[in-house]
């Protein structure tokens, strides 16, 4: 028995492994294809600031699952807090969804729409959050290759101003 989950290993491992499943992939699944400038890639923020105001973000995006899903995985300052998103189409719906999960006790699900500018996404936070009900941000590739993204929630009935944080690519995790 157990060479026959060895034998499955295998074959799930060449099945699953290499660049080239993935680019095949990412055809079939042109839904997430809105994503291709984003992923495989870390991003890092840094307000350059220390103490209480220091806001240092670093954030990997990867295609998972033979180009299936994304998966963001961050964390703000050294650990602080950290936060992982997992984002994939469902052709039932034909949306793009996408579940967060935080190590501050709530997380979020929602959907993703390209739009002219960029990304939109709308979510609807479940869990520990206080007052915090919806989150809706953008994200968005400038010309000269830096990651925008701008969120801003939903409290108590009322929404926050955008607040918009400037990423820059720190490497390229394409083979």
């Amino acid at each position: 028995m157990k060479y026959l989950y060895l034998l499955f290993f295998i074959a799930f491992s060449f099945s699953s492994s290499g660049v080239n499943a993935q680019e095949k992939q990412l055809k079939t699944v042109n839904p997430l294809q809105i994503f291709k400038a984003y992923a495989d890639k870390i991003w890092e923020a840094d307000n350059g600031k220390t103490g209480k105001d220091k806001f240092h973000d670093i954030s990997t995006w990867r295609w998972i699952l033979g180009g299936k899903a994304i998966r963001i995985s961050h964390q703000v300052n050294d650990g602080i807090y950290a936060g992982e998103t997992h984002i994939f189409y469902d052709p039932t719906d034909k949306t793009i969804k996408m579940h967060y999960v935080t190590t501050d006790g709530f997380y979020t699900v929602g959907t993703a729409v390209k739009t002219k500018d960029g990304i939109h996404y709308t979510e609807k936070v479940k869990g520990q959050a206080g007052s915090i009900t919806d989150v809706e941000a953008k994200s968005t590739i400038t010309k000269d290759g830096l990651l925008q993204m701008s969120s801003r929630m939903k409290a108590a009935g009322q929404w926050s101003k955008w607040s918009t944080v400037t990423y820059k690519m720190k490497s390229n995790l394409q083979k």
